[in-house]
């Protein structure tokens, strides 16, 4: 998220001798690039494995698989205890891969035994303890697992400019995942657990692999400094809250619907949300990318804040229209008949996702005019809206009230985050006039 990486590109700019900033700026767009290439791997793959799953295991079965999924990201979040926000902020920039990945581990330790512990206590929970829980409870805790991975990976990758390394890992794991999905949709395999398991090894073997193979030589080791990782943690313990508004407000939709509705209406809706999901992302890398530009320009008094947003814009309308087009089209005819219904979630989820790029935009920008609340502040509204529109429209509305209610939480933060940043540069700017 820009607001996730704002702190990290504003300190490249501040701890960078200025003969070097043409340099620093080369590597910040190289690690953005690599960054964004894994995440466009990760977008492809997600297409491909919600393709054949939905086609073999149905609207329900999709739809139970996708509950654990979403599970599994909120308890990610916990287990990095915003580590993979704090860590980028406040580490030393000359940290190697093989420092930073002993130092992350260290600090991600407790946080993520209280993830798995809780990930499976979950799983056996919701099967009643059967044998085949089990099996679902070691996935889960495996696939949460492998989510704290892959965040922890890409902060020490930042922290090192080493964004290839990130991209190199990313295409392991979401190749390996998209062969075995296509080896399962053949077999017509319509296990929760298989396709759980599958998504488990997947993601979690080969950030395993790399993270594990770095060994970070003894003098380097003796370099850390307890005090800086003691202020990291509790950096990371201070965005959490922020980190859980943004992830309950994002996904609570896919939790709640299974037991307010069912997985068969959780099935429908995730297959449109998906593909609305990956319109967000090349306009959230090109944010990203931007940020250190825009801090910049605040610093030189030169920013203009509603003009982005409207660049922003022109990107976001026509990335949602063309999602809409897209999704009207292609539903039918790529999953079948059995998700006719999913054609009424189109409309609502394509505008929901250009009012959440625009929030994303006004957050990132007044993150870069020194803003450390906005966000908090964005995601605790949306979350309230999200949950009361969820409650009070899928019981009665299922997956379509779980879209109009996405809609609506998206339009609070996109209309909250905007007025923050107008307040916030009105401030800024006062200050530097008078300054």
């Amino acid at each position: 998220m820009a607001w996730k990486d704002a702190p990290i590109l504003m300190s490249v700019s501040e701890r960078t001798p200025t003969g070097k900033v043409g340099d620093e700026n080369k590597m910040a767009f190289r690690l953005a690039a690599h960054l964004f290439g894994g995440q466009l791997t990760v977008a492809i793959c997600a297409f491909l494995v919600n393709l054949l799953s939905s086609r073999v295991m149905g609207p329900s079965g999709r739809g139970e698989l996708a509950f654990y999924l979403q599970v599994s990201y909120v308890l990610g979040v916990i287990g990095l205890a915003g580590l993979d926000r704090a860590y980028p902020a406040r580490a030393a920039l000359r940290n190697t891969l093989a420092v930073g990945s002993s130092e992350f581990r260290r600090l991600v330790k407790p946080s993520l035994i209280m993830a798995l512990l809780s990930a499976a206590t979950i799983a056996l929970a919701l099967d009643n303890g059967s044998v085949g829980a089990l099996v679902v409870a070691a996935a889960l805790a495996l696939v949460t697992f492998g989510n704290c991975l892959t965040g922890g990976l890409r902060a020490v990758c930042t922290v090192a400019s080493s964004g290839r390394s990130f991209l190199t890992t990313s295409l392991a794991a979401q190749i390996s995942l998209a062969s075995i999905a296509t080896g399962l949709s053949l077999a017509g395999e319509k296990s929760t657990a298989t396709w759980l398991g599958a998504y488990a090894i997947c993601i979690t073997v080969p950030p395993t692999i790399f993270l594990w193979a770095i060994k970070a030589d003894k003098s380097k080791t003796a370099e850390r400094n307890p005090t800086s990782l003691r202020r990291i943690r509790r950096l990371g313990l201070a965005l959490m809250p922020s980190s859980l508004a943004s992830i309950i407000a994002t996904r609570s939709d896919r939790i709640m619907l299974p037991w307010m509705a069912s997985y068969q209406q959780l099935g429908l809706y995730v297959v449109v949300a998906t593909v609305c999901e990956m319109a967000q992302w090349p306009l959230q890398a090109w944010i990203d990318a931007h940020a250190p530009a825009w801090h910049r320009a605040f610093i030189a008094g030169n920013l203009r804040p509603f003009r982005k947003m409207c660049h922003v814009a022109v990107l976001a309308v026509p990335a949602s229209a063309a999602v809409y087009l897209g999704c009207r089209f292609a539903v039918l005819p790529l999953f079948g008949d059995a998700y006719s219904a999913a054609a009424n979630l189109i409309l609502p989820l394509s505008a929901a996702s250009a009012l959440l790029i625009l929030s994303r935009c006004a957050l990132g920008l007044a993150v870069a005019m020194g803003s450390s609340t906005s966000p908090l502040i964005s995601d605790t509204c949306a979350m309230v809206v999200a949950v009361t529109a969820y409650v009070l429209m899928i019981p009665s509305m299922g997956a379509l009230g779980a879209a109009w209610g996405s809609l609506l939480s998206y339009c609070t933060a996109a209309v909250v985050s905007i007025s923050l940043c107008a307040i916030h540069g009105r401030r800024a700017h006062s200050r530097f006039v008078s300054s």
